[in-house]
């Protein structure tokens, strides 16, 4: 489930404060937050594999999965798989 999906299922229907502005909980807003960010570092770390495929070797050493890596660990996502 993406973030989106998440808000617009969980929207209270019952307060609209404007016609396209519904009401969710905060933890339901707090949640979708953190799986938008979770999405795009997903789409950052599989981008940045692509940007980079074949252009990380020195001196005949492949450095991809040591730069990789890195970058997951300042995106502060080292636990994510792609």
């Amino acid at each position: 489930m993406k973030a989106e999906d998440l808000i617009t299922r969980n929207t209270l229907s019952n307060i609209i404060l404007d016609k396209n502005q519904h009401v969710v909980s905060i933890p339901i807003a707090i949640t979708a937050i953190n799986m938008a960010r979770s999405e795009e570092r997903k789409k950052a770390i599989k981008a940045f594999k692509i940007a980079t495929d074949g252009y990380l070797n020195c001196g005949g050493t492949n450095r991809k999965s040591e730069v990789l890596a890195l970058f997951k660990e300042i995106l502060g996502c080292s636990n994510i798989k792609i």
